[in-house]
């Protein structure tokens, strides 16, 4: 099996101890970084405003809310109506 440089350096972060998404994330910026300088990518603006993000809230339905989960419930859904 052959690895290439980047591949090799994963490797070699994983088994110093950290994890293998800590290595790709360190990894995924010296690229960025090498293609940047390289004049591979450049920042586009967006005018538009008001891009947005879902997110789901599971919870487990028979169990018993804490007051913070309660909370945070609350605060959620509060800021979903003001949207």
């Amino acid at each position: 099996m052959s690895m290439n440089l980047n591949q090799l350096r994963v490797f070699h972060a994983v088994a110093k101890g950290g994890s293998f998404t800590q290595a790709a994330q360190a990894l995924s910026i010296t690229i960025i970084k090498r293609e940047a300088e390289a004049g591979l990518l450049r920042i586009l603006r967006i005018r538009e405003k008001g891009l947005t993000r879902q997110f789901q809230i599971i919870i487990h339905r028979e169990r018993e809310r804490s007051r913070l989960i309660a909370a945070f419930l609350e605060v959620a859904a509060e800021a979903a109506r003001s949207l």
